[in-house]
Formats: structure tokens, sequence, C-alpha cells
């Protein structure tokens, strides 16, 4: 283990570093509390917490040594648990809450080789090696973030890509006053109007044919940087004309509840959990770009629900600053850092749309089941879901919003990306798009001719040719073969496949119910094996192997 320590003013840059060889959890956990001081948080991190925590025996250690937990979060990742004792912190933070992917990745990356693992009969000195060069390289990464955060002025360091991306919008870039409204209704249509992106099957079966994939270069970042959003909540009406929705979007950002009249499969409406684009006629929210789009193709016959806002460019310098950022590290062979951009680009607009979902401490008692407890409230009928994560009982709550959550806005980014592949879609033609995934597609020789307009390999919002094949196999959404890659939802790639549609893998006993059964200090793996079903739900299959689109009536 490495003990870093930075010194803050007139010292800044100076660092202490102390190296600790421990062989047992109890010293390293005594190790880490010498080095705790009062007033101050000592971060631990750990490229992987939910092993490391359990093999540590984090859980018995702390509570036995008298510190208390605070906060508990493992969202595996993110992982985010803070102790405290005496006025002392400490937070574990999982590497993995910036960089994804494995140690040996990230060491390539920035240019600190892992080193091969010894063998069961090699020496203590060569097993020092082998450890102390993955901490060497977890510390580089760590530490190259964090300056690379101080150097481009990206605020406050944070624990999640996503919060770093949302602090350095704020800090530098937010030029324009953003209002988060309190209207009840509005919201909730907000939240209704936000949908993710389209995964969908055109067609289930094999091709032998040629077949290539595009993706698109950053595409909510480039609507995010092309596009208005909304700013301010301005006025809310109710049934108002055709004419006047035209007239309002001339000028606004708007949301509606309107009733869709469609014979193209374009608009998103959640049936049976699953995000689908059927045909036909229902009531859904829709945002500025579906909804001129339906309006110039006769697609909506009546309105509800309308929320109008003020609208401004607000991420424009945001995109553009990281976007040549994350062009600079591909041209230095960096892909670690690379993806480091890219998460700070494509996690900002989801910040807006988080809900008020969160695990909150309660002094109701359950049963340490290390799962889920469901209890039904006998007069009221009303279902709780509880947890017990070291000691402490979790209610999961679901009031309301979040502090700075504005769903309209970040449902306005989702849609301009659906809108931006549904064009794409369009231009390849129709039988030419097999599959699409969010921000790609599988089309077939005449789609990518089609598509070569739109093709450069690193302009922002351009599709890009990433692989071709001459056999590929569709099963359904996130379930494909693509020459000799597979992709299963679910499957993990060291899995052993038995048969085409199942596979046996191992699977890790979690960290949580470690705690709960007071396992800890080893990690039980038991192998089990899946199968998929693959009966797709969004479509009907044609006997062609083409798919018609789900159809819904008012």
């Amino acid at each position: 283990a490495l003990y870093v320590r930075q010194r803050p003013g007139e010292h800044e840059g100076r660092s202490t570093q102390e190296w600790f060889r421990f062989q047992t959890a109890t010293d390293f956990w005594a190790w880490v509390e010498s080095h705790t001081f009062a007033k101050c948080k000592t971060w631990i991190f750990a490229h992987n917490w939910n092993f490391d925590g359990s093999i540590l025996r984090t859980g018995a250690t702390l509570t036995g040594s008298d510190w208390q937990l605070t906060t508990y979060i493992n969202d595996k990742p993110p992982v985010i648990i803070r102790w405290r004792k005496d006025g002392r912190t400490i937070q574990l933070i999982d590497s993995l809450n910036y960089f994804l992917g494995s140690l040996e990745y990230i060491g390539e990356s920035i240019g600190i080789s892992k080193l091969e693992m010894p063998h069961t009969d090699a020496t203590p000195e060569d097993w020092d090696t082998y450890c102390k060069r993955d901490v060497e390289v977890l510390y580089q990464a760590i530490i190259g973030f964090r300056k690379a955060v101080k150097d481009l002025d990206l605020g406050n360091f944070q624990m999640t890509l996503a919060s770093q991306a949302f602090t350095a919008y704020r800090h530098r870039f937010m030029d324009q006053q953003i209002l988060i409204h309190d209207k009840f209704a509005v919201c909730k249509m907000e939240r209704e109007g936000y949908y993710g992106g389209r995964t969908e099957s055109f067609y289930l079966g094999t091709i032998n044919a040629s077949v290539y994939s595009l993706d698109f270069n950053s595409m909510y970042p480039a609507v995010m940087q092309k596009e208005d959003y909304p700013v301010k909540l301005f006025r809310v009406f109710k049934n108002v004309t055709l004419g006047n929705l035209v007239q309002l979007l001339e000028t606004y950002c708007v949301v509606a509840e309107v009733l869709i009249d469609t014979d193209q499969p374009i608009y998103p409406k959640r049936i049976n959990k699953r995000l689908c684009f059927p045909v036909g006629s229902w009531w859904g929210v829709l945002t500025t770009p579906e909804l001129q789009y339906a309006l110039r193709m006769g697609h909506i016959k009546e309105t509800r629900l309308v929320s109008v806002y003020t609208k401004a460019n607000l991420f424009r310098d945001y995109v553009t600053e990281l976007y040549a950022l994350r062009m600079d590290y591909r041209r230095d062979k960096n892909p670690v850092f690379e993806y480091v951009v890219k998460i700070l680009l494509n996690s900002l607009y989801g910040k807006f749309g988080q809900n008020g979902q969160k695990w909150e401490d309660t002094e109701h008692t359950v049963e340490d089941s290390g799962g889920i407890i469901i209890e039904e409230n006998p007069d009221t009928g009303q279902l709780s879901k509880y947890r017990v994560r070291l000691g402490k009982t979790q209610e999961f709550s679901r009031d309301g919003e979040s502090e700075n959550s504005f769903p309209g806005l970040a449902a306005h980014v989702t849609a301009y990306g659906r809108m931006m592949l549904w064009d794409a879609i369009q231009q390849a033609g129709e039988k030419n798009v097999y599959y699409t995934d969010t921000d790609s597609l599988i089309v077939n020789e005449t789609g990518r001719r089609n598509l070569e307009a739109l093709t450069d390999a690193d302009r922002l919002g351009a599709l890009k040719v990433e692989h071709s094949a001459n056999n590929v196999t569709i099963w359904g959404a996130k379930d494909y073969r693509f020459g000799d890659t597979e992709k299963h939802k679910g499957i993990k790639k060291s899995a052993n496949k038995l048969s085409n549609d199942t596979w046996e893998q191992d699977q890790f006993t979690s960290w949580d119910a470690q705690l709960a059964g007071g396992t800890e200090g080893f990690i039980p793996i038991r192998r089990i094996t899946k199968t998929l079903h693959r009966t797709y739900r969004k479509g009907r299959r044609t006997d062609s192997g083409w798919v018609m689109p789900l159809r819904e009536n008012v």
C-alpha cells in the first residue's frame, strides 16, 4: 500500500510518500488509522473495492475499532463509503468511479506496464514487486486525473466522473443561469418524457453478406453543442391548438403531452417496461425536436398539458473544449484518459436528469439478510424497501426530484440524439438497417454507401465505421454475433458456451452478502448456468426476418 500526503497552499505540489508492506487486514487498518487526523479526510482508493473491501475485512475491522459508518453508496460502481471516529474521516473511493477497465489496460495507457502474475511458488520478493507495480499504476492514474482536473480548472476534485462533469460545468462553463422550477405536474410530465437511447432490432436472424457497424462520434455531446436547451419555465398551457404549438416552438423549448397518430416507428413509448417505438395512436410526452418533426409530418392530433421554456445554447463551450481535449488524448495514444474525457462529455446531461431516489438511514429494524427486504404496511398496503449495510438500516426513498434535477432539459438531450439516429436510419434507407443501439447502427453495403456523407473518423457528431463482417446473427437487443465477436447482455466474456443459448460462468458473492453473513476475508465463487430465452418483445418478427413495429391504439 502507498500513503501520499499532498501539501496545500504554498507547498502545493510537494507530497510525502510512504510504502507499507502488510500480510494481514489488521495490520493494514492499523497503519491506515495511524495516518488519519482530526478534521481531515483520508481518501483510500482501490480498483474494485467490492473485492478488496472483503479481502481486507473492512466491515468487521472498522466497526470493531469503533469507526462509525456515515455514508454507504455501493452501486458497483460508484462506491463511496465513509467512516468517522473522533473527528477523523476515512473515505473509501473506488477507482472504477473514474476508470473502467482492468489495471493492465490503465497501465498500458499511461505508460506503466502491469507485470505478469508470479507463479504460486514465487518468492515473497517477486510478489512484492508485482503488487507494488499494481499500486504504482493506480497511483499514477489517480494523481494524473487530479492534476488534469486542476490544470484544466474543472473545479474541486469529485468522487465520480459524473459529479466532476457537473462541477466543471458549473465552475467554468455555465454562463447562463439555469432555473429549477418546482411545479409538480410539469416535473411529472418532464420525467415521463425523459426516455433513453433507442436499442432495437429491425431484423432477426443471420445475414451472410457485407455488414458494417457504424458509431456516432459523441452523439449526445454533438447535439449538446449544437442545440438550444430549456433555461427557465416560462408558461404552462392546456389544450393549445396545433397552430399555436407551431408558433411556440419557433421561439421556445416545449415539453407537451400530445395525441400521436403515426404510421412510422419514430416516437418513444414505454410498453411493459421496455422502450419501444410503435405505430398507431396513443397519448405520449414529446419534447422540442420530436414535436417539431411530428407536426411537420402531421402526426399530432391533440394536446393536453404543454410546458414552455425560455432557451439558450448552454453547452457549446463545454463540449467544444472537452472534445478537443479528447482528440488530444487520442493522438497521444492514451485511451484511458480519452475515455475519462468521453465520460465527462457524456455524463453531464444525466446530472440534470437525476431523480430523488436514494437510500436513507432509518430507525426501523429489519432482519439483515444481505439482500433487499420488502415490507407491506398493514394499514395502507404501501410497500417499503429496506436493506442493512454494516449494521445500518436504510430505506429506499422515492421522494420527488434531486436538488439540481431538471428532467425536461435532460429529456431534450436524449430526444435530439434519437432524432439524429432516426435521420441516419432514414438516410441509410429502408431494409438497409438491421440494428441500432443508442448511437450506433448495423447496416448493409447499400446503407453504408448511403451514409458516406455523414462519415468522418474524428469529427464531432459524424459517423465512423467501427467494424465490418460477412456473417452476422441478431437475436435481439444487445444479443448478437458480429463476425467473430459475440455480445450477449448478462453473459461475461470469460463465460463457457455450452450451447447456442446457454453459458456457464463464475458468479462472485457480493460484498453486501458477505457483510450480512459475516464472512469477509475471502471471496466465495460459484459456477452458474445462464440461458437466454430470446423472445423479442419490441416488435413482431415476420417470416422474412424483418421486424414489424408494435401497434398501439387509443
